[in-house]
Parts: C-alpha cells; structure tokens; sequence
C-alpha cells in the first residue's frame, strides 16, 4: 500500500464498497501511505506473517488465508496478487476479478514476471482493466474465457480543496515557472526522454525550475544527471512526497512522457486541479484528452518535448484555457461511479442471468 496511484485508487474504492454492503478485507504486504487511508474505514486489514514476494511461504500463506475465510468473491490489484492469490482462487474455485492497471508490450511480454500473470489471469472469472487498451490486450490473451470490463479511475474532488502550499516550496523562487513530474523514475515512465528534455530546459531558461516528485529505480541516475550542468541549481529531484498535489497546484506546467498507461492517475489529478500540460502521444492520454486541452508530443522525441514545455511556459494564457476545457472530463470520473461498476460487477458474478 504504498504511495503509488494503483494503490491510491484502491483506498478510494474499498470504503465505498463499505457503504454498498460488503464485508471488505484488504489482504496486503506492505505498509505505506495509502494504506493511512483507509485506518478509519469499514475495511477489516490481513498482513500475512510472510511478506516477501519471493519467499513461497507468502504464497502459502495467502492461500491457507483464503480457505480459511471462503470469500465470496476475490479481487485482486497488483502484479504478486495477481499471481499467488489469483492461482489460490483458481485452486479454490473461488470467483476472482483481476484488475489491469496498466497496458502495453512493455508490462506484458518483455518482463519474463509477467508471464505466470499473463496464463493465470487468462482463468479469471473476470477481468476489470481501467483503460481500453488494458481491455484490448485481455481481450487477445483471454478471448471469452473471462467477463471483461472497463471501469476508469477515479477523481475525488473533495480531496483536492484548500490544498496547502508545498513544504518546501521556499526552494522555488516566487517569480520562477515550475516545469513539474509526479511519478515513478523507471523505464516504462520513459525517463531516458524527460531528463534530457529537462536538462534542455534548465540550460535554455534562467526563469524556470523543475521539480520531480516520485522514486523507483532510475531515481538515483535523474538526480545526477540533473544536478549536473547548466541549472543544476534550479533542479530539485524529492523522490516520493506527500506534498505532490500541492506542487500540482504551484506548477506552471505537468508532464507525462510515459510509453504506455491505463488511466493515468497523475494526468488526471492535474486535470482537476486545472495543470496545464504537456503528455506523450500515446492512446491512454487521447482517451479522455484532446488537443484542444493538453499538448501532445511524440514520446522519444526530446526536441519536440523542449518546444511544447516553452510552448505553455510562453503562452500562459492559451495553456489555462486548455486547461479548463481539460476540466470538463471530471463529472465522468467520480468515485462513486467507479463504486457502482464494482458493485454491480461483484452482483453479475454472483448472481449471473442465467443462473
């Protein structure tokens, strides 16, 4: 549980089901600051004993869990669960929903530890992607074998009012332009094209500093090599925060250069609070964006990322007015509705037409 967007996303979702009737377990391995959430909520926690994704006694575990408890319904997040609790349930012959929260060749067919995910969830009863293109992919690796659907993500509007200004916001001059990430520093958020362009940036303008917000395992190499040249100054790498919608709210400009997504959590945050941006032309941005309400570069293409970021920075004006036109997708994504499609998911299996 720790501070992803998936992870986020399911601490919306389970008080919700809460409210709806069912008796919600949250299995998890780790703790973290998503799991904060949910402290409050109508949801019974399981830590198993073992919590290390490559100890088989993890596995073991999970599965005595759910023979022990006999749920009637399983739903499954991650990648581990994926695969040790998604096989428990074949074992079992319990109904097992398998959630896709991403898309793409890179997660799917280069990552040898995708492969158990991909001949298991093929067998899931259900498989509930956040994203059309998550769906096409379930679609050719599971046929009809399993009930698929389409159920977005979710913006919490209540959540994003009278947000603080970022704690270390005294690092930003008042009069500089922000040019913010938020997400994970790894190969599939396309990181080997968002340094350089930043790199760029910083050398070109005096007037902008650039804020990245998330950790993983290129961490270490963005830090150095933006704190290495012209600007270094004006770079400032925080790896994970809390703090991320407050930067969101005194950014000029967010951007997301990933290779694939589902429905990308970040963009969306940004969207409501009314972030200009500038995101990679890939199908998990057109879904819900339009050129009319963000700037679109090619992925790899670092020049054609510099020029659109100086695009917004230069032209505020037309970057707010995407912006609000941008704002228009909200009422499509409100948690309740992604509730209800759970909800109403869990029902059909239990209770099929046919039945």
């Amino acid at each position: 549980m720790g501070g992803g967007g998936a992870e986020r996303q399911l601490a919306y979702l389970l008080p919700l089901l809460a409210e709806r009737g069912w008796d919600v377990r949250l299995g998890y391995l780790h703790d973290g600051p998503n799991l904060r959430l949910l402290r409050d909520a109508n949801v019974t926690l399981y830590q198993p004993k073992h919590q290390d994704p490559r100890d088989p006694r993890t596995a073991i575990e999970l599965f005595h869990y759910l023979r022990r408890v006999r749920p009637d319904i399983v739903q499954t997040w991650l990648l581990y669960m994926d695969v040790a609790v998604g096989a428990a349930c074949r074992l079992l012959h319990i109904p097992w929903v398998m959630t896709e929260r991403s898309a793409g060749p890179m997660r799917h067919c280069r990552f040898y530890r995708n492969l158990p995910r991909k001949y298991i969830g093929a067998g899931a009863s259900a498989i509930a992607s956040n994203s059309a293109s998550g769906d096409e992919y379930w679609t050719r690796v599971a046929g009809k074998r399993a009930k698929r659907v389409v159920i977005p993500n979710c913006l919490p509007m209540e959540r994003f009012k009278n947000l603080p200004d970022p704690v270390d916001a005294r690092i930003i001059a008042p009069d500089e332009k922000v040019v913010l990430y938020v997400g994970r520093l790894d190969v599939e958020k396309n990181i080997e094209t968002l340094v350089p362009a930043l790199k760029e940036i910083l050398s070109k303008r005096s007037d902008v500093a650039v804020v990245l917000c998330g950790d993983g395992p290129r961490f270490p190499a963005a830090k150095a090599a933006l704190k290495n040249g012209p600007g270094a100054a004006r770079a400032h790498v925080l790896g994970y925060t809390p703090d991320a919608w407050s930067w969101m709210k005194r950014a000029d400009v967010l951007i997301n250069p990933s290779h694939f997504e589902g429905h990308p959590n970040t963009v969306l945050e940004a969207v409501a609070l009314g972030v200009p941006l500038v995101v990679s032309d890939i199908p998990a941005h057109r879904a819900f964006l339009s050129d009319d309400s963000a700037l679109f570069a090619p992925t790899t293409d670092v020049k054609a990322w510099v020029s659109r970021i100086l695009a917004v920075l230069d032209d505020p004006q037309s970057a707010r007015h995407r912006a609000e036109r941008a704002r228009n997708i909200i009422p499509l994504f409100t948690p309740d509705a992604m509730a209800d499609a759970y909800d109403q998911l869990y029902r059909s299996l239990l209770n099929p037409p046919d039945a």
